[in-house]
């Protein structure tokens, strides 16, 4: 369950706050980020379990108002939603029932939030509609929780200040983590037993490793990854960097340098969206800039052996076709009875030139206007002045997009100037 991003994450924070503190002992801040990784797993198990606990207030309810029908001789309640298959599958799957014996029962002590949280799911269309259904299938008393999930844990305040008293770890955890209970709550068949095995803390010891890895790289080497900031920043104003950027750019570089199996380009991009969120609102392009720069200059110094996409690719291309060509128009001249040999020298020139230049510009161009047309609220983007985002809103009426590009910071663009990436703004220029 904990995967990559999660653990560049904590990362971050455990870097970030390593050089923050003036005791530096590197097995105990080692220590500290596993420690704060295990406990986003926790989270994991924590809001499986929520299901679990809102399933419980309501049993208590439907208890109740059973009692309330029997004494007034009216309807029984509808036992539905206390029966659900999939909330059973998981009440009983073995792996939570044994975490849940094991750590602190964090729902019992919050119980009035729980209640407060049935309370609004009994409310809700989704809840009244599943309950007046005539359908009674596996698929959708699991679709049901899929939707309460998304509506009431997701994205809840309250839950988030509940859980930000329990644990700090979980401040920024919680939006990764969302993603992994859907995930679970995907996974889950009719024929799921109480031994089908939940999501594993990692996916294989790599993972755990390149969590270890990265953060001792970046710590023992910090000297040296900030002179190759310092080399590359020519045209940058270093001295005036955020340190928490310094810090993103370090783990980026040691990232680069030490798991060759990671492309360039998908290292720069994660740590370009933790610059959106953990620094200011210019840090993104800031770094995306620098970090293509240290790259470059560490391929071209023979201290990094990858490869990445040549900035003047496009260029050298055109200029080669350019020669190419020329040659062949001199060829031409060269020729006897020039005439006819120049007209049909003259066409193939054509052809070469709308095959290699003009057709794949205009296939290029119409791959942008598709994507431009299709655009839907969390596409990632790239403004045609370099800046990623997550599209917030579209307004078809003035042509226009709201992208968020930090948290809390949004930014509206015309579509037409909003790419899917880095190419389409070459395109563009």
């Amino acid at each position: 369950m904990i995967n990559r991003k999660l653990i560049r994450i904590k990362a971050v924070q455990l870097t970030y706050a390593y050089f923050q503190n003036g005791n530096h002992n590197i097995d105990n801040a080692e220590k500290e980020l596993i420690f704060s990784l295990s406990k986003a797993y926790h989270l994991y198990n924590y809001l499986l379990l929520l299901i679990v606990s809102l399933t419980k207030i309501a049993r208590k309810q439907y208890e109740v108002d059973c009692a309330r029908a029997a004494r007034e001789g009216s309807d029984l309640p509808s036992s539905k939603f206390v029966n659900n298959k999939f909330e059973l599958q998981l009440e009983n799957n073995d792996m939570l029932r044994e975490f849940n014996e094991e750590q602190k029962r964090i729902w019992d002590d919050n119980i009035e939030f729980v209640r407060k949280l049935f309370l609004q799911i009994e409310q809700c269309e989704a809840y009244k509609e599943y309950l007046a259904s005539k359908e009674d299938d596996y698929e959708a008393d699991r679709e049901l929780w899929r939707k309460l999930y998304r509506q009431f844990i997701q994205d809840n305040d309250d839950l988030s200040a509940v859980l930000e008293e329990i644990s700090l770890y979980w401040n920024d955890d919680k939006d990764v983590v969302d993603t992994f209970v859907l995930k679970t709550i995907k996974r889950f068949t009719e024929k799921s037993s109480a031994k089908e095995p939940l999501l594993p803390e990692y996916k294989d010891e790599e993972d755990r490793e390149f969590a270890r890895k990265l953060f001792r790289a970046c710590v023992l080497n910090a000297d040296q990854y900030q002179r190759y900031m310092s080399e590359a920043s020519l045209n940058w104003d270093f001295s005036r960097l955020a340190y928490m950027d310094v810090v993103i750019m370090q783990l980026a570089i040691a990232e680069m340098l030490n798991f060759p199996n990671i492309p360039v380009n998908v290292t720069i991009n994660e740590y370009v969206e933790l610059a959106k969120l953990y620094s200011t609102p210019r840090s993104g392009a800031y770094i995306n800039g620098m970090l293509d720069t240290i790259a470059r200059h560490l391929i071209e110094t023979g201290k990094m052996y990858k490869v990445m996409g040549d900035k003047n690719n496009n260029a050298e291309q055109i200029q080669k076709k350019n020669k190419t060509m020329n040659s062949m128009i001199l060829a031409a001249q060269a020729q006897q009875g020039g005439g006819l040999s120049m007209i049909i020298m003259m066409v193939v020139i054509f052809a070469i030139m709308w095959l290699f230049m003009i057709r794949p510009q205009q296939k290029k161009q119409k791959e942008i206007r598709n994507f431009q047309n299709s655009l839907a609220e969390g596409t990632h983007v790239v403004t045609g002045g370099g800046i990623h985002g997550t599209v917030k809103k579209i307004d078809l009426e003035k042509n226009a997009v709201e992208i968020e590009i930090a948290r809390g910071v949004v930014v509206t663009c015309d579509r037409s100037y909003v790419f899917a990436d880095a190419s389409g703004v070459q395109m563009n220029k």
